[in-house]
């Protein structure tokens, strides 16, 4: 029967090298790479199904907020923001300016808050839709003339 030797490990906390017939015994595969994985780890169909309604919601969402700076730039409003209202719990907060002249000098601006973007944007779109309808509907003004006593009120 062989004898199997050791050697003295060569740095201090590496095992023996076993040597002879022993080590043929023990063995060591000649194949020593680990075996490659192939496939990737499948999530669980509830959560695959959780993580696909959550990002088709907020594509959703995502879609319904551009309609709605689509509807505002339809309706003539030339800056749109929605961000979250500082120190609230939540809130959202929309603006807009819309030009009052034909220039566009003179600008109205229109603020509306919700619980989401989505609610706080449709809100917004609401208040330039009321004041478009209520400005079509006043008789226009005529311009006052220099002259004239209504002028003479802003010397």
């Amino acid at each position: 029967m062989p004898v199997a030797t050791r050697s003295p490990p060569v740095a201090a906390g590496l095992p023996p090298v076993i040597s002879g017939a022993a080590a043929g015994a023990q063995g060591t595969p000649s194949n020593t790479n680990p075996p490659a994985i192939t496939a990737e780890p499948v999530p669980p169909p509830l959560v695959a199904q959780m993580a696909d309604r959550t990002r088709q919601a907020r594509d959703q969402q995502a879609r319904d907020l551009q309609a709605l700076a689509t509807q505002l730039q339809t309706l003539g409003a030339v800056s749109f923001d929605c961000q979250p209202l500082p120190g609230s719990d939540g809130l959202q907060s929309s603006s807009c300016r819309v030009p009052v002249d034909a220039n566009g000098q003179l600008q109205r601006v229109f603020q509306a808050t919700g619980p989401d973007s989505i609610s706080a944007s449709a809100a917004l779109v609401n208040q330039v839709v009321a004041w478009r309808q209520r400005i079509a509907a006043e008789p226009s003004t005529p311009p006052v003339e220099l002259g004239s006593p209504a002028a003479a009120r802003f010397r």
